[in-house]
């Protein structure tokens, strides 16, 4: 088996070069449109904080309903009354089946204001 070193055989092909150019392009916003998207994220942040904000209010709630339970059936049985048990429990029964009914629509203000409710006995 002979190699055939001879390179000269397959040069017949010519090379064209053209010059293509490079344009370098930045893209940029008008200052009106990086005003209005800084104003949507303005927006959706507030709309987050106020989620946040609904959603540990609805804790808060959720929490102190159950605790007082406890506290009133177990833990602390012994130094409420039945009249204050009474009461408590109406309040606490009361609260709870308004917060399975609305726990999703509530606000956040609402939330505070059921709280507030309980907290006065």
């Amino acid at each position: 088996m002979e190699i055939d070193d001879d390179s000269s055989k397959g040069d017949n092909k010519t090379k064209k070069f053209k010059e293509i150019p490079i344009i370098s392009h930045t893209w940029k916003l008008n200052d009106e449109q990086l005003e209005n998207y800084k104003e949507v994220e303005r927006k959706l942040a507030k709309a987050d904080k106020e989620l946040f904000e609904t959603l540990e209010r609805k804790n808060d709630l959720e929490t102190y309903i159950y605790e007082i339970r406890d506290k009133c059936e177990l833990s602390r049985k012994e130094f409420v009354s039945e009249n204050e048990k009474k009461i408590l429990q109406q309040r606490l029964s009361e609260v709870e089946t308004w917060f399975n009914e609305n726990d999703d629509s509530g606000t956040k203000e609402t939330f505070i204001e059921k709280l507030q409710y309980l907290k006065v006995i």
